[in-house]
């Protein structure tokens, strides 16, 4: 679309009032230009699918802003209302409208479809089932993540990278400033996907979905997640690393061959295994 803005940036619509009326109006143009296109002979826009502002609304946030989403989700809708209206309508049945039913089905099939992608992955499912359990623990579908070195290598690495490739797992904001002054680094703003969550935060109340710029400054800066701490589990499964046994430090049994080979910790001089482990 000819639309001269930043679509990772703006696209946002808890960033900001302003953000949101962009997004809303970006995809409303979305819309008119797919009917113009399909439909040329039909003077016909938004207004006639949608007749309540929440209704896109709530698609635009299940698709989380992102356009290729967006367009999948509202094609569904679409298949599904024409399905409706060109089937029998019984009486007293009958609406004119993509119902909010609709909409449902549309963010639960894009959910799916996302989870599917990745649950033959044992560790990629490890990982998101890591970061379902910290938004319950805070009741929050936002995060944030502390931009140190350690934790931006994390988040290229596969594992993580795969979660941002499939959209389960998104970027917000970055370089926001951290609310605690125990925490030394800038902060990057992280949202689990609307539609596969969408059971835990609709009809589980697992955790609230953020939809504002204010709970995001309040309350969202204060939830700090280690990407470490889990990435460090799954390398201790695999037996590339192994906490010492008689200091606890993590030792990289790939790049520390010396010092597993010779079962001597180079934090405390101690053992690193017992002797039956070799």
């Amino acid at each position: 679309m000819p639309y001269q803005i930043d679509l990772d940036k703006s696209l946002v619509v808890e960033n900001s009032k302003r953000d949101k009326e962009t997004t809303i109006s970006y995809f409303t143009q979305f819309i008119n230009n797919r009917l113009k296109y399909f439909l040329p002979s039909y003077d016909i826009d938004s207004s006639l699918l949608f007749n309540k502002p929440k209704k896109l609304e709530l698609l635009v946030l299940g698709s989380m802003g992102n356009p290729r989403d967006f367009g999948t989700m509202f094609f569904n809708c679409w298949s599904q209302y024409k399905a409706y209206r060109s089937g029998s309508l019984g009486q007293g049945r009958p609406f004119k409208f993509i119902s909010e039913n609709m909409i449902i089905k549309s963010i639960r099939d894009d959910g799916d479809k996302k989870f599917t992608n990745i649950k033959d992955n044992d560790k990629l499912v490890r990982i998101w089932n890591d970061l379902e359990k910290f938004a319950e623990q805070k009741k929050s579908s936002h995060f944030v993540i502390e931009e140190s070195a350690e934790n931006n290598e994390a988040l290229r690495m596969q594992h993580f990278s795969d979660l941002f490739y499939h959209r389960l797992l998104s970027i917000r904001k970055r370089h926001v400033p951290a609310k605690d002054s125990s925490v030394e680094n800038k902060l990057t703003v992280c949202a689990l996907s609307y539609s596969c969550t969408y059971e835990k935060h609709t009809r589980d109340k697992k955790f609230s979905f953020i939809v504002d710029n204010e709970t995001v400054h309040d309350r969202v800066r204060r939830y700090v997640y280690n990407p470490l701490l889990i990435l460090d589990e799954l390398r201790i499964k695999d037996g590339e690393l192994f906490p010492c046994k008689s200091c606890g430090e993590k030792i990289n049994t790939l790049k520390m061959k010396g010092a597993w080979n010779t079962n001597t910790c180079p934090y405390c001089g101690g053992k690193i295994y017992n002797d039956s482990q070799a």
